[in-house]
């Protein structure tokens, strides 16, 4: 990610000097990559309502065509050989005249392109003012819509947040644990987690496969990475926190999702899940994951 650019058409220049460098492209080829600009308010509601793939679409359908078309081509059209006037009247020359100059012939013909052209103009600068100001309208119409639809969702967001702060606050009775262990604290701080069976694992991959998703379509969460252990796991990777049961589970659907973090897991024994903070210090200690799978199953995944 770069970061520091002033304004669009200084980052739309920036994008375009990467993408016709012969050396940054080579060392790209043959690598998934999504080369955008994205200011950095947009880039926070990534994952939080949107994904990477509409914002990509209004990048394409929206910024960079408000930036093409600066340069205008002109159209010569040229004049039709029946508009020519052939009817002029013709002079028999005597021996020893003088050949005329045909000043008035060039003239007219001049005079006949010149109002012809002034005619298509005038028509071609209609047509293009009212094509101008039709293109602003729609742009103007789908930056409303994006930027109506941003708005909402970081109100919501906002708003999900104080409400589950208050929650949190004015609780007054204790959770009931399931089998004397685990709880379920909808409104809880939770992580997603992933548990190696095995020991010797190499988990660099993983942990930057995590670290690019969370970039791309976390932002706003601002999401940590760690490596822990537990009682009958070497080691576990954390990613949190996140604000809630339901932020977790969705999260958990998304990472399914993503190639490179399901790459990174071929042939690495583990679980994944999501689990709020405190359980999670039961789990380490105990060991007992098949408890929490049975909690896990029918809370979180509706099974």
């Amino acid at each position: 990610m770069v970061s520091g650019l002033d304004n669009l058409e200084e980052a739309l220049w920036y994008a375009k000097g990467i993408d016709e460098d012969n050396d940054i492209q080579q060392l790209l080829n043959g690598k998934k990559h999504r080369s955008l600009v994205i200011s950095a308010e947009n880039s926070e509601l990534i994952g939080r309502g949107f994904t990477i793939e509409q914002y990509e679409k209004f990048y394409r359908d929206t910024l960079l065509v408000r930036n093409t078309n600066k340069k205008k081509t002109a159209q010569v059209e040229l004049l039709p050989v029946e508009n020519i006037d052939t009817t002029a009247k013709t002079e028999t020359l005597k021996e020893g005249d003088k050949l005329p100059v045909k000043q008035e012939g060039k003239s007219s013909s001049a005079s006949v392109v010149k109002e012809t052209n002034k005619g298509n103009n005038s028509a071609e600068q209609k047509n293009s003012a009212q094509n101008k100001q039709e293109e602003k309208q729609k742009k103007e119409e789908q930056n409303t819509t994006f930027d109506s639809k941003l708005q909402k969702e970081r109100e919501n967001l906002q708003k999900e947040e104080e409400e589950r702060q208050k929650r949190l606050s004015t609780r007054t009775q204790e959770l009931k644990k399931y089998k004397g262990l685990y709880t379920y604290d909808v409104d809880a701080d939770h992580k997603f987690v992933i548990l190696i069976t095995k020991e010797g694992m190499e988990l660099t991959k993983l942990e930057s496969a995590i670290e690019k998703f969370n970039n791309e379509k976390m932002t706003l969460l601002n999401l940590k990475i760690s490596q822990t252990q537990g009682n009958g796991f070497p080691k576990i990777v954390e990613v949190g926190n996140l604000p809630g049961a339901k932020m977790a589970k969705s999260y958990l659907l998304q990472l399914a999702k993503d190639d490179n973090v399901r790459e990174a897991l071929n042939n690495v024994p583990h679980r994944r899940i999501v689990i709020s903070n405190d359980n999670l210090d039961v789990l380490k200690k105990t060991g007992k994951i098949d408890i929490y799978m049975e909690l896990f199953r029918r809370l979180y995944l509706g099974r």
